[in-house]
Order: C-alpha cells, then sequence, then structure tokens
C-alpha cells in the first residue's frame, strides 16, 4: 500500500546522517502511525529497531525531542488523541534510560544524556498509560464475559492488543537486540 511505502521511506532515514532528518522521520513515522489509525501492524521489526535507536541517539538534539514525541504519543497529548497506543510503542520506553538519572552509561549505548526531568516525564506517562490500559483491559474482560464466546474473543483477540502486560515481551526484544 502507499503508506507502507512511506514508512518503509522514513524507516530508511531513521539513520541519515543529518540529526533533523533522523528527528523528522522519527516524528513521521510516530505520526503516520498513531493510536486512532492503528498502522503499526505495517512496521517491520528493522523499523522498530531503527526507532530505539533513535531514542538512544548520541545527539541530545534528536534524543530529546524524540523522547517527548513518545511521551505525547502515550499520554494523547499533541494531536495524538485519547486512544492508547500500540503496545509496541509503550514498549519503546526501555530505551529512555539516562545516565543523569542514575543509569550506568554503558547502559545508555553512548546515548545523549536527557536529563532526570525528562525520563521521569517518560516514566511518569508510561505510568498513566499502563494504568489507562489496565481499566480498558479489566473493562473489556467483563464485557466480553457478557457474551456468547466472549471468553474466547477476549483470548484470541483482545488481550495481546490492550493487556499491558504483553509490553514485557517486547521491551525485551528491543533490549537483547542491543549491543550494549
Amino acid at each position: 500500500t502507499h503508506v507502507s511505502a512511506v514508512l518503509s521511506h522514513f524507516t530508511s532515514l531513521l539513520s541519515a546522517p543529518a540529526p533533523e532528518i533522523r528527528l523528522a522521520a522519527f516524528t513521521s513515522i510516530l505520526r503516520i502511525c498513531q493510536p486512532r489509525h492503528r498502522r503499526e501492524s505495517l512496521l517491520p521489526t528493522s523499523a522498530w529497531h531503527a526507532l530505539g535507536a533513535v531514542l538512544l541517539d548520541a545527539d541530545a538534539e534528536v534524543r530529546r525531542p524524540a523522547t517527548t514525541e513518545l511521551s505525547d504519543m502515550i499520554t494523547g497529548r499533541g494531536g495524538y488523541g485519547s486512544l492508547a497506543p500500540s503496545l509496541r510503542f509503550l514498549g519503546l520506553t526501555v530505551l529512555v534510560p539516562d545516565a543523569d538519572a542514575g543509569v550506568p552509561p554503558a547502559c545508555a549505548g553512548g546515548a545523549a544524556p536527557l536529563g532526570k526531568a525528562q525520563t521521569e516525564k517518560v516514566r511518569v506517562c508510561y505510568v498513566a498509560c499502563v494504568n489507562t490500559l489496565r481499566r480498558t483491559c479489566d473493562e473489556t474482560l467483563a464485557r466480553c464475559r457478557l457474551l456468547e464466546e466472549g471468553e474466547k474473543r477476549w483470548e484470541e483477540k483482545y488481550k495481546v492488543m490492550i493487556m499491558p502486560e504483553f509490553v514485557v515481551p517486547f521491551g525485551l526484544h528491543l533490549l537483547f537486540g542491543r549491543e550494549e
């Protein structure tokens, strides 16, 4: 599709030498895949790793606005709307450690320091999103139980989409893909 081609193009730009291009590509991918469009399934695994690399960028002028954009997506600010993001986008937050926030520098992979306030902002956004997802998860499960075949639908469809615990395997996948 046309959207897949655009996403593929932006993914290739995530490793561009110019910091402005990396940041613009990161922001564009998040905007194209915002929750209300549900296009994250069009991103290949390599795109998720490239997005993660931007969150660990050595240039603070890339890393800081990228983490702000991700925080806005997670909390529905900045034009993203009130729908929760894909659990994969939520999982990207595992790549926002910071040497200034007490994380050993080797764990941040040489990423530019964000400062304690910025990493705390990401953490607060993450927790708020997980709490919202937990409420949505509980409400959806209760509604599914009222329907015939609801339990089956819950297990096959909704559980992996909204249950916050499913962030963990993706976060681990991203961490295992890092050299440091």
